[in-house]
């Protein structure tokens, strides 16, 4: 069975101290696909229960997607005209 048993010589890092940009940036999977996968995941929300029964897990992955949003350029920032 998989676990964090075994993973002596893993850091531990408090999950609050990992962003969830830098989770994302783990999956190996393309942004594009990416964005599909959580696509797929709401479809399956809102199959089967919607909101009600997934809130937490909508709600993360809305999370997500706001972390994979390519930034918006900074204001003056953008490029020379």
């Amino acid at each position: 069975m998989h676990g964090n048993q075994g993973d002596e010589g893993a850091a531990e890092i408090p999950v609050s101290e990992v962003s969830l940009s830098e989770i994302l940036a783990e999956v190996e999977l393309p942004a594009p696909a990416l964005m599909r996968w959580f696509d797929h995941l709401d479809a399956f929300f809102a199959r089967h229960g919607g909101r009600r029964r997934y809130g937490a897990l909508a709600a993360l992955v809305a999370e997500a997607r706001a972390a994979q949003a390519p930034a918006s350029p900074r204001a003056g920032g953008g490029e020379p005209g």
